[in-house]
């Protein structure tokens, strides 16, 4: 996921140990809470680390019917 997406700004969560940035963590829960106010996305592991925030997620979509109103927009694929 790292690799089809990119930041919007500097990443909050780079550089921080592995062992505190676990979803289990409860001195992280305040952090994801307001990062979760900010655009963008969170990418997280299959093991439970949150490993980027604020992330611009790039997908195709074309093939996807999505009702107006869910807060996403097709844009054109950067070349």
């Amino acid at each position: 996921m790292l690799a089809t997406s990119r930041p919007l700004i500097l990443d909050p969560l780079s550089g921080h140990p592995e062992s505190s940035l676990h979803v289990t963590n409860p001195n992280l829960r305040g952090t994801i809470k307001e990062l979760a106010q900010l655009d963008g996305g969170f990418v997280v592991s299959g093991e439970g680390v949150f490993r980027s925030a604020c992330r611009y997620l790039d997908a195709v979509a074309a093939q996807v019917g999505l009702p107006l109103g869910l807060g996403s927009v097709t844009l054109p694929r950067p070349t």
